[in-house]
């Protein structure tokens, strides 16, 4: 549950922004607020490693607290700048706690799941794969190519984190799997 709170914040000395802590605590009924982990809004903007951990995150403590009562997100910034707050009852000593180990927890490992985080980076390289190569491949290739192309790709031991990776890999890849759009003729089929 995300609630767009712009009356919230007030823009002061430049680009500091101040939140008005006590409309947010009146407003939820709490005693006092706590904020945590900040998002990017667009994910564009947020990392894959960002993204993993907000969603184990805010997953985790919806489970065990739901979301609206004892904590929430804000949207915060203005223009492009706009991120999701986690905010929480500061007066609740459980869901303080909580939080509070979360924040603890990421500054000494900054992965709040590896298996969450893993699946994360394959599903971007999956989506980078099928959102930059479609033209790439022939009109034939079976459903879930870029899926196929990924995991050729771990199989080789490409490097296959975005920041890291080598692009023209993703090509040969898909020359190798003879999924290319240049390899396409008459006699050629596609593998399964």
């Amino acid at each position: 549950m995300t609630h767009t709170h712009n009356a919230y914040a007030e823009q002061v000395f430049g680009n500091k922004w101040w939140f008005d802590l006590d409309q947010i605590a009146e407003d939820h009924e709490w005693t006092g607020v706590g904020m945590g982990e900040c998002i990017p809004e667009t994910d564009s903007m947020a990392s894959v490693l960002d993204r993993s951990n907000w969603e184990v995150i805010t997953t985790d403590a919806t489970a065990k607290f739901g979301c609206g009562w004892s904590w929430d997100i804000i949207r915060t910034g203005s223009g492009g700048a706009w991120c999701d707050r986690i905010i929480w009852d500061a007066g609740n000593d459980e869901v303080s706690a909580y939080f509070e180990k979360w924040s603890s927890a990421l500054s000494d490992y900054p992965v709040a799941d590896d298996m969450h985080y893993s699946e994360c980076e394959h599903d971007e390289l999956v989506s980078t794969i099928e959102d930059l190569y479609w033209a790439d491949v022939r009109d034939d290739v079976p459903d879930g190519w870029a899926d196929t192309v990924a995991y050729h790709l771990h199989e080789c031991g490409a490097e296959t984190h975005p920041e890291y990776m080598q692009w023209d890999t993703i090509a040969e890849a898909i020359r190798e799997l003879g999924y290319h759009a240049a390899d396409d003729d008459a006699d050629a089929e596609v593998p399964a």
